[in-house]
């Protein structure tokens, strides 16, 4: 599977910058959740990384490989990166059944594939279906009506899910009707037919030997790696691009001589006359050009062949190989035939699927998301999830290797939403694919994703997993942001004495003591804020000085938080001069512990009950605290109670700079 890598990228339009300089590694077989308020820049990420949007500024790496490259000129096209988009519009053609819609795709793919006879394959499937004639009887016996007659399409999708074949093969089998025969008279019929079929395997397998080709177990054209004749015309055109200026010397000497460019550099490099042309048309396309620019062109279209070759290589040659004499890898995809030398690759063509390939990708596909029975129905007919599962299936139809969806789940009901969620990460873990999904549901990305990825204003604010991003939070925004119910934030005038003990005054005059998990030095820390600042500032003017440098017109502004009082929502974004100890004391409602042996008192403003849990307002003098209190509990309003701040995951925050300093626990010290 691929990685993917995101280098200093921005997107600007004139001063507003949708992302701003974002660095991301994205791993192998990830669940990435691009998550942040509307506007964040998510969707444009999402959107750069498929192809779909140019960046302005920075490089793209799929595994390891330029996509995009704003300094050499590399942009490839979405069409290929061999990725998957799934958008919040299902986008389904309305006057085609669902397997006409998943097939339309697999239809126009032309791209380097393995040569497979796909009559040999359709072959193999018939004879593995009729070795197996019992289990066909009982698949058509489990799909009789309440008529006592034979239902023909669940019949056929019992067929093809149980063996895996394509509908050809089902039909074939079902149109024998060897439910419909005495015992003795099946057994005669399937090994006629099997005997049948075995002979055709045969004489496929003669036409390919008289020619000197193999074929593997599964159907596959085998061949010496130096025959896969399209992946060395690709080497080959790399090779001769490297030296350019002799390429575009192939011109005068034909010139010279007499002889057609094109019959100079067949004879001269040892290609075939097809990629001749092709090197000639790139001879053609910078012979008029100055160096510099021939240079820059040559550089770039040995970039598209390194993807090219990369591609052919990796995705279809597989990661397995075996050592050479000379200690090279040489790769094979054929790692399911036990007989493999080690010595023969599958042949590559750059070719169209045949009617049996796309038949079972579609049927493999339609299996994986659950909708075999509906494939000959119209989208109309369909209910929003069941759509929603066949855009997904078109998606994974062609095989991409990154799946990119935006906002997939946003259309559908609240119980739907919940069933998708568990349908995609199973998807996730059985197709081995790296999904990269946009969302702005922070409940959604804290259930789907391996790693969050949050931004705010087109800046990353924190890139980790879940349970990290929610315990561990980079600063206020990120702690805000994600959590339901939202974190209290509550403001705290900090002393800490010579000892390092740190005290707080917070809550109309209450006194805690904050005791950090780790040693906290706040003077340092301080320190380290202000040079922070001042670094920042002089490298913002120091980039002011270049000419070509744009100035941030959609500023950041300092993190904001909100603080519940019962006069209302008091934000922290008045102006007024801030102390130096001034600092933001963060509690998640699960912190809070309504219990009578509490030492805080305070009145039940508010109690929500849902069964499972309670969340409780606590009114503390002026103050409103959210707590959640888990099971079927309910507080009368207005009644007194006693809590608690309890854990030591309660999070300390610098007022100025906004980040996390510590966890901690809170200890109170009394009024």
């Amino acid at each position: 599977m691929p990685t993917i890598d995101l280098i200093n990228v921005t997107k600007r339009w004139g001063d507003f910058y949708a992302v701003d300089n974002l660095n991301l590694h994205i791993d192998d077989y990830s669940f990435i959740t691009l998550l942040g308020p509307s506007g964040c820049g998510k969707t444009t990420t999402l959107r750069m990384i498929a192809g779909l949007e140019t960046p302005t500024s920075g490089k793209i790496l799929i595994n390891g490989i330029p996509v995009f490259d704003s300094d050499l000129g590399i942009n490839v096209p979405a069409s290929k990166r061999h990725v998957g988009f799934l958008f919040q519009n299902y986008a389904l053609w309305p006057h085609m059944t669902v397997q006409k819609n998943i097939e339309f795709g697999l239809q126009n793919l032309k791209e380097f594939l393995p040569v497979v006879d796909s009559e040999f394959t359709k072959i193999k499937n018939d004879i593995l279906v009729l070795s197996n004639p019992k289990k066909v009887i009982e698949l058509v016996k489990q799909n009789i009506d309440k008529k006592g007659k034979v239902d023909k399409r669940r019949t056929l999708i019992a067929i093809i899910d149980y063996f895996k074949v394509s509908n050809f093969t089902a039909k074939e089998i079902f149109d024998l009707h060897l439910e419909e025969k005495e015992e003795s008279e099946v057994e005669s019929l399937t090994k006629a037919k099997i005997a049948e079929k075995e002979k055709a395997l045969e004489n496929i397998t003669h036409k390919y030997e008289e020619k000197g080709i193999d074929l593997n177990k599964d159907g596959y054209v085998m061949a010496e790696p130096e025959l896969a004749e399209d992946y060395i015309a690709l080497k080959l055109s790399y090779d001769v691009i490297k030296d350019y200026k002799r390429l575009l010397s192939y011109s005068d000497l034909a010139s010279k001589e007499g002889e057609k460019p094109l019959k100079v550099i067949m004879r001269k490099t040892n290609v075939s006359q097809k990629t001749a042309k092709t090197l000639l048309e790139f001879a053609l396309s910078i012979k008029d050009k100055s160096e510099k620019e021939q240079e820059e062109e040559a550089k770039n279209e040995l970039k598209s062949y390194e993807i090219e070759l990369e591609r052919v290589k990796n995705g279809y040659l597989n990661n397995n190989f075996h050592l050479n004499e000379k200690g090279e890898k040489i790769p094979s995809i054929d790692f399911d035939n036990k007989n493999w030398d080690g010595k023969k690759v599958h042949l590559m063509k750059y070719r169209k699927l045949s009617d049996e390939e796309i038949d079972l990708k579609v049927r493999h596909v339609s299996r994986v998301v659950k909708i075999g029975e509906f494939m000959e129905r119209y989208p109309s007919e369909l209910s929003g999830g069941q759509q929603q599962r066949v855009a997904i299936a078109r998606t994974l139809a062609p095989g991409p290797k990154v799946l990119f969806m935006d906002e997939p789940l946003s259309n559908l009901d609240a119980k739907l939403r919940l069933e998708m969620r568990g349908e995609l990460k199973r998807l996730h873990i059985e197709t081995g694919s790296t999904f990269v999904y946009v969302t702005h549901d922070q409940l959604e990305a804290m259930t789907l994703a391996t790693k969050i990825c949050l931004i705010n204003n087109g800046v990353l604010q924190q890139y980790d997993a879940p349970l990290d991003v929610y315990k561990k939070p980079n600063n206020i925004f990120v702690a805000d942001f994600v959590g339901s119910p939202a974190i209290n934030f509550i403001e705290a005038f900090v002393d800490q004495k010579e000892d390092k003990k740190i005290t707080l005054t917070m809550l109309d005059g209450l006194k805690f003591e904050y005791v950090p998990t780790l040693d906290l030095d706040l003077t340092k820390l301080k320190e380290e804020r202000d040079l922070e600042f001042k670094e920042k500032e002089e490298k913002t003017e120091a980039l002011k000085e270049n000419k070509k440098y744009v100035e941030k017109g959609n500023k950041d502004v300092s993190f904001k938080f909100a603080i519940s009082k019962v006069t209302g929502i008091i934000t922290s974004d008045e102006e007024r001069e801030i102390k130096d100890n001034e600092y933001v004391i963060g509690i998640r409602p699960e912190f809070i512990s309504l219990n009578d042996n509490g030492v805080i008192s305070g009145e039940i403003y508010n109690a929500l009950p849902s069964g499972m849990e309670t969340t409780v307002k606590i009114r503390l003098n002026e103050f409103i605290l959210t707590g959640v209190i888990f099971g079927g509990v309910d507080y009368k309003v207005g009644s007194n109670c006693k809590f608690n701040f309890i854990g030591k995951e309660i999070l300390l925050f610098d007022r100025k700079s906004g980040k996390l300093l510590s966890q901690g626990s809170l200890k109170f010290l009394g009024e």
